[in-house]
């Protein structure tokens, strides 16, 4: 059985590998076109979001016409996108579940 899962893994690994052999993965803009950004894609961009201190403790990607509020106060959106798109913090807060019942 362990022989048969191994040579079914190889198999599938060899012709996923053979799929993509001979094409050109990398993409080339046309010549004198722009290429136009296709279905539901839209450029990214990195929003860095600093602590009390001013110092960047993450970037996070989101696309470019997301605005990220710097500083909101109680009760505002963070981060505002298209369509009335609100992204709101909460107050950090531990969650714990005891795998003990009597508790």
């Amino acid at each position: 059985m362990k022989t048969i899962y191994r040579f079914g893994v190889l198999t599938l690994t060899i012709l996923t590998c053979e799929i993509s052999h001979g094409q050109d993965t990398t993409a080339k803009p046309q010549s004198g076109k722009e290429q136009q950004p296709s279905g539901f894609w839209q450029k990214l961009t990195m929003q860095p979001f600093v602590d009390s201190q001013g110092m960047v403790f993450v970037e996070l990607p989101l696309p470019s016409d997301w605005k990220v509020m710097r500083n909101p106060g109680q009760g505002q959106p963070a981060i505002v996108g298209p369509n009335g798109t609100k992204v709101f913090f909460f107050p950090n807060r531990s969650f714990v579940f005891p795998n003990d019942l009597s508790l």
